[in-house]
């Protein structure tokens, strides 16, 4: 029997693999030495593949009879070829090599004369393919990362309501990140009077971090988020209403985005709506 000993990092396995492995096939039962993830390392930056992956690979190759590791710190193939001696005493050995190898650029070489193991080279054709090229490939194809863009909208959301789910969710859907930020109660009192807000900053933080939309919510003291758009940057900022962009708090920070308000819904409404729920009282009953 004729032990073909091919040798190399295969990370990852490709055609012209394959085609050498089924080449040295031809000339007699496979074993692979496999180069060790040190060895990649020290040639590629790092390995693709991990040994014991590129292993379970070429065991379940046709033609592949065995798959051994070798010490490979001499930068040589020299202790596959003795380990594949001393596996096989009684076979003869040839050892394949394919692609641009030849007699006068291998250092195992002088080990193969010396110990009376064939050689053969252009195994599989030339060097058509290569892990190098594949991967240099891959890389230059891969599409590159869209820049993403973070969105921010504010008030002071007191009791949230399908106007406010419906403005979020269109302000969200602009980019890949929506920011509220959050007005304080200092700064809703401000605003609105000694009366609100309804719900603490606290509560409605957590509601509107509840929501789907919604990836981070700030809460700002201030009158206006000018400062705190500055220091977000966001690359859009939205605002609900008839507003024209250029009178929108931080119009000359980013770019913005009016959305409309959804009619009839308002935190002021409902809230009139209670109370003049409550001051006419329930109706009492006809005797």
């Amino acid at each position: 029997m004729v032990i073909s000993l091919i040798t190399g990092g295969f990370d990852p396995v490709h055609s012209g693999h394959v085609e050498l492995i089924k080449s040295a096939g031809r000339i007699g039962s496979v074993v692979v030495g496999l180069n060790s993830d040190r060895w990649l390392q020290n040639k590629k930056g790092m390995p693709f593949m991990p040994f014991e992956e590129r292993r379970a690979v070429l065991e379940m190759m046709q033609h592949v009879v065995k798959v051994i590791a070798f010490d490979d710190s001499d930068g040589t193939a020299i202790d596959a070829i003795r380990s594949t001696q001393q596996l096989f005493p009684h076979q003869q050995i040839v050892f394949c090599n394919g692609g641009d190898r030849t007699g006068d650029n291998i250092p195992e070489h002088s080990y193969c004369l010396e110990h009376k193991v064939e050689m053969r080279f252009d195994v599989g054709g030339g060097k058509a393919n290569s892990s190098s090229w594949l991967l240099a490939n891959w890389n230059t194809r891969q599409p590159s990362k869209q820049l993403r863009q973070t969105v921010f909208t504010n008030g002071c959301f007191d009791i949230l309501h399908v106007g406010h789910i419906q403005y979020l969710e269109q302000s969200r859907a602009l980019g890949d990140k929506l920011i509220v930020g959050l007005n304080s109660d200092d700064s809703v009192r401000r605003l609105k009077g000694q009366s609100r807000p309804v719900n603490g900053q606290a509560d409605r933080k957590r509601m509107l971090q509840a929501l789907r939309c919604v990836d981070e919510v700030v809460i700002f003291d201030e009158d206006t988020p000018y400062d705190l758009i500055a220091s977000l940057q966001p690359d859009i900022v939205t605002k609900g209403g008839d507003y024209r962009p250029e009178e929108v708090v931080g119009y000359d920070l980013a770019k913005v985005v009016v959305l409309p308000y959804v009619d009839g819904k308002s935190t002021t409404r409902i809230i009139n709506h209670a109370n003049s729920r409550k001051r006419v009282g329930p109706r009492g009953n006809l005797g």
